[in-house]
């Protein structure tokens, strides 16, 4: 008998489809399962009224990195596996982090890319989506610091969570960090 798992399938456009499972911590059938590996568990808490499940996916750095196109595909596909297939009482936390331009360990580990930082800042604040996915090329963030990319390639796995314009809450070139910083709001989630 399986341990309690959800099933995860994610495909891009002419590709292979991925499958995994997510498991559950302290199930008791974990130990029992074959197929079970700890590295899949999700990190379950108690909210009022209901359980919280989070697990962190990774858009991996390593060439080839995802184009923008697909990173916004992934994140169509994992909404809709959490709108349509997950348990109603389960919530689910989307997080997009990461630097903007910055290139740690390169020629310009010291310049951040302020030009870049608030074009793509003001391309969230007008939220349009497609508009993002088509000028925010991995070769345009490539040019503003290798840093970054795959930092903002999550920011744009997230954008289908959302829907509209956000609020750019605040923006730094931190040379002390030698990233440049934002913070932004979606007031609108989907």
């Amino acid at each position: 008998m399986r341990t309690r798992h959800f099933h995860v399938r994610v495909q891009a456009p002419n590709k292979p489809v991925l499958t995994t499972q997510l498991y559950f911590p302290s199930e008791p059938g974990n130990q029992g399962d074959g197929i079970f590996r700890p590295e899949l568990v999700m990190a379950v808490r108690d909210e009022p009224g209901a359980k919280a499940a989070a697990f962190d996916f990774v858009i991996c750095t390593v060439p080839p990195i995802p184009s923008s196109e697909r990173a916004y595909h992934l994140g169509e596909v994992l909404r809709e596996i959490v709108t349509t297939r997950w348990p109603a009482d389960v919530r689910v936390a989307v997080v997009a982090t990461g630097g903007l331009s910055h290139e740690p360990g390169r020629p310009r580990y010291l310049q951040v890319d302020e030009a870049f930082d608030r074009w793509f800042l003001e391309h969230l604040a007008e939220g349009d989506h497609r508009r993002i996915v088509r000028e925010c090329t991995v070769e345009r963030m490539e040019t503003a610091g290798s840093g970054g990319t795959a930092e903002l390639i999550a920011w744009i796995a997230a954008l289908p969570f959302t829907a509209g314009p956000v609020e750019v809450l605040g923006y730094a070139p931190t040379l002390a960090w030698r990233t440049g910083t934002g913070m932004v709001d979606w007031p609108r989630l989907t």
